[in-house]
């Protein structure tokens, strides 16, 4: 049997297991799709991905609803503080830092080459504060390594001829469009335009992109909101890292206050994110915080989601 928890963060959710069922996997073939499996909504436990973490240690690997690997996921990471505080292995009012879960050998050996960063033993994130009876956990994020400019110079033919976007290289690749007009306001458009985008769309931008998640940005009752297609995920009804770039794209565009005191109030279809910044070890960093929460555990056979 295989135990298990679930968690949530602004509607972003996740299955926790212990790093020892690695073990169990011959191919990463057969992981992937024992992940596909779990976190499928129908026939699976339900999930937008899974948290694979270690039992001696604040290592943590995450992998994204379709069997990929994510290089970072704010959500995912703000339940990562929740599990920790709630075992009561981190009092929750100093930073700890999160490094990456390495692969057993024979796993990693088969990834893909765009995921060789799962091969690096390396900080990709630190947790900050977790407030056990507001479930509020803060978290730090990584600064914007990359910005530029977008033109997809082809559209999808529904959607008007030229299209811009902001690029933000964080740990992970994100695309932030500003939809003033609201021609991506439908759940339909979003979808449609995200797996685009991700697929023959960023063959006609201006620059070389990877596959980005997708943020659709509008300030609607003075409000600003977001929603984002995952890479590996979908559209989902929040994204941490999306957050923190949609914050980037604002301050680009000088449509937010730049000094490092101001907080961003984002809201998804699944609740309120905010972000700004925190001076950690006289240097600032971006922060990302809301509630997290976990839902239930349980325990399942493997052969109930194939391997």
């Amino acid at each position: 049997m295989i135990t298990f928890e679930k968690y949530v963060a602004c509607g972003n959710d996740f299955i926790f297991i212990n790093s020892k069922e690695l073990e169990s996997f011959e191919s990463l073939g057969s992981f992937r799709l024992w992940i596909k499996n779990l976190c499928h909504r129908n026939f699976g436990i339900g999930a937008d991905g899974v948290v694979i973490l270690s039992s001696n240690s604040f290592d943590a690997l995450i992998v994204n609803a379709d069997g990929s690997f994510a290089a970072t996921c704010g959500n995912a990471l703000r339940c990562i503080g929740l599990a920790f505080a709630k075992k009561k292995v981190w009092k929750g009012s100093h930073p700890i830092d999160v490094s990456r879960l390495q692969l057993p050998e024979n796993l990693a050996g088969q990834l893909l080459q765009d995921e060789l960063f799962v091969r690096k033993q390396e900080i990709f994130a630190t947790l900050l504060s977790c407030d056990l009876e507001k479930n509020e956990v803060v978290i730090s994020m990584p600064q914007e390594i990359d910005i530029k400019e977008i033109i997809f110079k082809k559209s999808h033919q529904i959607f008007p001829s030229t299209i811009s976007a902001l690029f933000i290289e964080l740990s992970n690749p994100h695309l932030v469009l500003l939809d003033n007009n609201h021609a991506f306001s439908s759940k339909e458009n979003k979808e449609l335009f995200g797996k685009w985008a991700q697929t023959e769309g960023k063959l006609h931008a201006n620059f070389p992109i990877p596959i980005c998640n997708i943020g659709f940005l509008t300030f609607e009752n003075r409000k600003w909101k977001l929603q984002v297609y995952e890479r590996g995920a979908g559209l989902t009804l929040a994204c941490g890292s999306g957050a923190i770039a949609a914050h980037v794209a604002l301050e680009h565009y000088h449509l937010v206050p730049q000094d490092k005191s101001f907080i961003l109030n984002l809201e998804f279809p699944g609740g309120i994110i905010h972000t700004g910044y925190k001076k950690v070890d006289l240097e600032y960093v971006r922060t990302l915080g809301g509630q997290a929460l976990h839902i239930f555990s349980g325990s399942l056979r493997r052969p109930d989601f194939g391997t």
